[in-house]
């Protein structure tokens, strides 16, 4: 099972390997809500070129993608 950390570090990876070309014309932000021991919630946002994310919970988004953190 992964760890806080490990879950928690995916989203910056996300951000590290974003390649504008291949999200030009996205505007979205997708909500992030995983559930079990070391889970949590997290948004990612993608628009004009840039991708950015955050913890917590976002009110509007486009998508909201429920998982178990614990497998």
């Amino acid at each position: 099972m992964a760890s806080r950390e490990e879950v928690a570090g995916v989203f910056p990876t996300m951000v590290q390997r974003f390649d504008p070309k291949k999200a030009e014309g996205l505007n979205a932000v997708i909500q992030f809500d995983l559930s079990g021991e070391n889970g949590g919630s997290w948004w990612v946002r993608v628009a004009d070129g840039r991708c950015a994310v955050g913890t917590g919970s976002v009110a509007s988004h486009n998508l909201t993608l429920v998982a178990d953190a614990s497998e």
